[in-house]
C-alpha cells in the first residue's frame, strides 16, 4: 500500500485550496479504512482537522469570500461543525 504520498500540512491560503487538500485526504482515509489500516485513516483525518484549524485563523482574510460574497462567518461556523465531526470520529478510534 506504499503508493500513497503523504501530505504535509501547510498554510491553507484560501477555502477552496483548502477543500481541495481535505478532498484529497478523505479518499486517502478511506483507502485506508478500507484497507483496515486505521492509523493513517485517523492521521488523514487529522491532518484535515490541522489545515481547518490553519484556514479558520486567517479566514477573514481570504479574498475568495469577498468575491463569492461569501460571509466570513457562516462559512467558519461551517467548518467548525466539519471539524467538530471529525474530531468525533478521531477520537472514537483513538479511544479503541
Amino acid at each position: 500500500m506504499g503508493e500513497l504520498e503523504v501530505k504535509e500540512t501547510s498554510a491553507v491560503p484560501d477555502l477552496l485550496t483548502l477543500i481541495g487538500h481535505a478532498i484529497e485526504q478523505l479518499r486517502r482515509c478511506i483507502v485506508l479504512f478500507e484497507a483496515s489500516e486505521t492509523d493513517g485513516g485517523v492521521d488523514s483525518l487529522s491532518t484535515v482537522i490541522e489545515e481547518i484549524n490553519e484556514y479558520l485563523v486567517t479566514s477573514e482574510d481570504d479574498p475568495l469570500l469577498r468575491l463569492a460574497s461569501l460571509s466570513p462567518e457562516h462559512v467558519r461556523r461551517g467548518l467548525l461543525s466539519v471539524r467538530s465531526e471529525l474530531a468525533s470520529v478521531v477520537g472514537e478510534f483513538k479511544q479503541d
